[in-house]
């Protein structure tokens, strides 16, 4: 068994979180900005969209390059 586990991709998949977070945050903004009336629990929702994608992101962290 080999002791290297880092794949190619896992740079991009990286990337693609910080990505996909990046235009949370932006959407998020587009609608509180854009509209009067946001909805309670959208803030909720992004900012669990938002934890959850850097959870992941850390998860994946820790298995490719933590001891």
């Amino acid at each position: 068994m080999s002791a290297e586990k880092v794949s190619n991709n896992a740079k991009a998949v990286l990337l693609g979180l910080f990505i996909l977070v990046g235009a949370m945050v932006a959407a998020f903004a587009y609608i509180s900005l854009e509209r009067t009336d946001v909805p309670e629990g959208v803030s909720g929702i992004f900012s669990a969209a938002i934890v959850g994608a850097f959870t992941l992101g850390g998860t994946l962290i820790q298995n490719l390059w933590g001891s």
